[in-house]
């Protein structure tokens, strides 16, 4: 099952970002620059320096996950630099690093200094480049495993070693970035683009290492079947086609109101594995609201679960401590069932409503 994927280049505010600790992060952690594709388009990357980092918390406890991310360290400091790892509860189960001349490692817990490694490449990698980072962490405290891949490549393996700390086999957070007992002198930074976490449950491809991926994000290019809350200007996709968003808006206040729209084709060679709408929205008044997420495809319609908001705007998710099977929004197939692609895609509609 997919439980995360994040490409960062829906906001440029760090406060906005939706996970549930975000460490001394701010704005200008955020941004185009420091993504592996230039700036292009609407893609980014979040820098993390010294002790910034980001938990997301997962839908269950699971014992086995794949994450992928595009990484770039921009300097090893004086112990390495430690980029991701899975937690239990606040307790590192298994980090990943760099040692100080680049080589990849996976460690057990989150030990300061330089420790031993469960399993380390052969390879160095040297600072300033991206490279596209895979690890499958199978926890046990007697028979854990470890895969590590870079750009499609398996460079470091172990088995039956001990990747467990908590009194848990299992992991129910996803850590990124630095961490605060292995930054060492030199605060190292590194910037995260495209990312992935996955558990072993479900069906394929939710279930195995997805390889290279980009999270592209898109805006409303026109409008759809629905326009029922009432535009501040203009027409009602045209409120929210700017990242980040502006100063107008649509507002609707009663149950079932609805807005749809249409987005940007993607070309006919694109595999996609899941597709996440990310309402911006938020009450202007006291009370208790809520909205969901919506996608239509010809006459059918996918109703996300309810969000409760409050005074203020965020990015109406469905809770990520929750129990649905919709995982932070995450959609891994089309409104029929159907496994995405260009064309199912091109021709679904996404937007919002007012539920409660």
């Amino acid at each position: 099952m997919l439980q995360w994927m994040d490409g960062f280049a829906y906001t440029t505010v760090g406060a906005e970002l939706p996970y549930e600790t975000k460490y001394d992060l701010h704005d200008s952690n955020i941004g185009p620059a420091y993504g592996r594709n230039g700036g292009s388009g609407f893609q980014s990357a979040v820098y993390l320096y010294g002790p910034n980092f980001l938990i997301k918390s997962l839908f269950g406890n699971h014992n086995t996950f794949w994450q992928g991310k595009a990484v770039r360290i921009d300097a090893m400091g004086s112990v390495g630099a430690c980029f991701m790892g899975l937690q239990d509860a606040g307790t590192m189960q298994v980090s990943y690093r760099f040692d100080v001349v680049g080589h990849l490692l996976a460690v057990r817990g989150d030990p300061g200094g330089t420790p031993t490694p469960l399993c380390i490449s052969a390879t160095t990698y040297s600072p300033g480049t991206f490279h596209y980072i895979e690890a499958k962490t199978v926890i046990n405290s007697a028979t854990g495993s470890i895969q590590i891949w870079v750009d499609g490549v398996k460079v470091a393996s172990a088995s039956s070693v001990n990747t467990q700390v908590s009194g848990n086999a299992t992991a129910n957070q996803e850590y990124i970035g630095m961490s605060l007992n292995s930054i060492g002198a030199g605060y190292p930074g590194v910037s995260i683009c495209d990312m992935y976490c996955l558990d072993t449950t479900g069906a394929a491809p939710w279930n195995n290492r997805l390889g290279d991926c980009t999270v592209v994000t898109q805006v409303p290019s026109g409008p759809g079947s629905f326009a029922q809350f009432t535009p501040s200007q203009g027409q009602n996709y045209q409120n929210v086609d700017t990242i980040p968003p502006g100063a107008n808006y649509n507002s609707g206040s009663a149950v079932g109101q609805r807005d749809s729209f249409a987005f940007p084709g993607l070309p006919s060679t694109d595999t996609i594995y899941a597709v996440m709408p990310m309402p911006y929205a938020g009450n202007s008044a006291a009370g208790s609201r809520s909205v969901a997420a919506t996608a239509r495809q010809g006459s059918t319609d996918k109703i996300l679960p309810n969000v409760s908001l409050g005074v203020g705007s965020v990015y109406a998710l469905a809770s990520s401590t929750g129990t649905g099977a919709l995982n932070n929004n995450i959609v891994e197939t089309d409104v029929n069932g159907l496994a995405w692609t260009p064309t199912n895609f091109n021709a679904t509609q996404f937007g919002y409503e007012v539920t409660v």
